[in-house]
């Protein structure tokens, strides 16, 4: 078993900031199953057991360095509320994020008629 000693936010650097990032993102986004985590319909999971998940899968640290990393984020990737932490964004998981859906423009993504090319190909590139 390998001992790793806490990390205070003072020693923790940009390098650690980004990797304990990657793998939050990682399994609260892609592949929490991949830790045997199950996230609630809105994306939720205890942060205890988050962090119990992690360390029982090889990958330890604390709450500190978590909310460093959630507070040190400026995009905003992560939500924090009580004892709860979710992704806020760019799931490729179903999750429900309580926000309004966006509407898309419809456009056309269909190529020209032959009738089309036809009466463009005369013409052609040229002069």
């Amino acid at each position: 078993m390998i001992h790793v000693s806490p990390v205070t936010l003072k020693d923790m650097d940009e390098r650690r900031t980004v990797k304990v990032s990657k793998y939050l993102s990682k399994h609260l986004r892609h592949q929490p199953e991949r830790i045997g985590l199950t996230l609630d319909e809105g994306g939720w999971v205890e942060i205890d057991t988050l962090i119990a998940a992690a360390a029982a899968h090889g990958f330890r640290f604390t709450r500190e360095e978590m909310d460093h990393v959630v507070a040190a984020n400026d995009k905003k990737r992560f939500a924090v509320e009580g004892t709860r932490i979710r992704a806020s964004q760019g799931h490729s998981i179903d999750v429900d994020l309580g926000l309004p859906r966006r509407r898309h423009r419809r456009t056309s993504t269909t190529a020209p008629s032959p009738a089309a090319w036809t009466r463009s190909a005369p013409r052609g590139c040229g002069p």
